[in-house]
């Protein structure tokens, strides 16, 4: 995994690598027609999202205990509560926390939300604000494609805003096959 060159520009969602584009995670799944959104107004799209942000670097603080409570908006509590009770209740330790990766074998990149242990397992855990979509399947074998440790288990864990969760486990083994079928397409459409 070399990540030297890889940068990521957050605010237009664009990795590059050594200045060439290449696609995320997300923009794969887009590509195969996989994840589309276009019949939600923008307007409650980019509220969303907006509040999706604000849960990841609030966790994000929270995990790398650089979290200032003094300063987190009221909105934030119950989910910031509800990624605490779920890492309580599973006993999950992060080790990877919002970190940038590459394949350099099939040249995409991603930002796994986090990785680490529940006991002896590395376990892969994608964190939303949202549903538990049947897609985060797909998006999380692409981020264990990327993961620099042998990934037992993958999570996806629903914040909600009274404080809980809802967690699901992807376990189904053709989820990778899949996910570079995706890759595939959208590599195939940019010929």
């Amino acid at each position: 995994m070399m990540q030297n060159s890889l940068v990521f520009d957050a605010e237009s969602h664009v990795y590059t690598l050594d200045g060439v584009t290449i696609p995320s995670v997300t923009q794969v799944l887009k590509s195969a027609g996989l994840i589309d959104f276009g019949f939600v107004p923008e307007s409650i799209l980019d509220k969303a999202k907006e509040f999706g942000n604000a849960v990841h670097k609030a966790t994000e603080l929270e995990d790398k205990e650089e979290l200032d409570y003094f300063t987190l908006d009221v909105p934030l509590q119950n989910p910031l509560d509800a990624w605490n009770k779920f890492k309580k209740d599973f006993k999950f330790t992060p080790t990877i926390i919002e970190e940038i990766m590459y394949s350099e074998k099939y040249r995409f990149a991603g930002t796994p939300d986090r990785i680490g242990t529940i006991g002896k397992d590395y376990v892969l855990v994608d964190i939303k604000t949202g549903v538990l979509a049947k897609t985060i399947a797909l998006q999380t074998s692409g981020y264990e494609i990327l993961s620099p440790v042998k990934i037992k288990r993958r999570i996806g864990v629903q914040l909600n805003m009274d404080g809980s969760y809802k967690i699901k486990e992807y376990k189904d083994k053709t989820d990778q096959r899949v996910f570079l079928s995706c890759l595939n397409i959208f590599n195939w459409k940019g010929k």
